[in-house]
């Protein structure tokens, strides 16, 4: 039933994207020219970043208080969320990465493939596993975390809110 209490939270995260994804290319710019990334849109990014996660941990039974639409702004988390979300704004941006970073980021992108099969199949799995005992395999919510962690940095590095490339890693 979560999943389904969720669709409000993935209709606004939808048009928030839209949103996200303009700032994103407008920030490419100025951290371009200016090596930095406006607070505000760094903050404007991890917000939706943040309601991301949390959406995505309560649909899919990571967490059963349904999440928050308030306190999303910013770098540092402000709530009490059990699903945080958590950027540490870059002192200065490398140039050279921000112009790259679309290639940088396809051996990444390359990986997350194969780890987002095998998270599809054990999402699944894990699924009729909570319906059937109420509760998550500690081995199969361990990966799936780690999966969505992983992307969620690639991400975030993608969209200039980190500037240390992401490491290969579900921890």
């Amino acid at each position: 039933m979560q999943w389904l209490l969720a669709l409000p939270l993935w209709i606004v995260l939808y048009f928030f994207r839209i949103v996200v994804e303009v700032v994103i290319l407008i920030g490419w710019f100025v951290a371009l020219f200016t090596a930095n990334l406006p607070e505000g849109f760094g903050s404007l990014i991890a917000g939706y970043y943040r309601l991301y996660w949390r959406a995505t941990s309560y649909s899919t039974f990571l967490q059963t208080k349904y999440p928050s639409f308030g306190d999303v702004m910013g770098y540092e988390e402000a709530s009490n969320d059990p699903s945080w979300f958590e950027a540490r704004r870059p002192d200065k941006l490398s140039r050279l990465a921000v112009l790259f970073r679309i290639i940088l980021v396809i051996p990444q992108l390359i990986a997350l493939f194969f780890v987002f099969i095998a998270l599809y199949i054990v999402t699944i799995v894990a699924f009729f596993a909570v319906i059937i005992t109420g509760r998550w395999s500690p081995g199969m919510r361990d990966f799936v975390v780690g999966a969505n962690r992983w992307s969620l940095r690639v991400d975030a590095w993608l969209s200039l809110l980190a500037d240390p490339y992401p490491p290969f890693s579900l921890t």
